[in-house]
């Protein structure tokens, strides 16, 4: 499975950059698409990391995925999905949120 560092690094590439170039990466918030790998980035490229310190309240979202999908999914359900959409939805988010 892609870990998304290949499109970080391509887009890196086009700047005329690698991830040994890095100096610092910011993260505004911790939602997963925002935050999701970071882990992976620091450690391939041993940049700082600087986040404010209420990222954690995001962060403990994601400490446990199974419920981070549960809430999540009740949050589509109570937005109109149903049946199939919200099964193949519940799906999807399983696979991002697993560690």
């Amino acid at each position: 499975m892609e870990d998304g560092t290949g499109a970080v690094g391509a887009a890196l590439a086009q700047c005329v950059r690698s991830f040994d170039t890095l100096g610092r990466l910011i993260i505004t918030h911790a939602h997963i698409d925002h935050y999701g790998i970071v882990g992976e980035l620091v450690r391939r490229s041993g940049v700082e990391l600087w986040m404010h310190a209420l990222t954690d309240l995001d962060r403990n979202k994601y400490a446990h995925p199974d419920r981070a999908v549960d809430r999540r999914s009740l949050m589509l359900a109570d937005h109109g999905l149903f049946g199939d959409t919200l099964a193949e939805a519940g799906r999807f988010l399983t696979r991002r949120y697993a560690v």
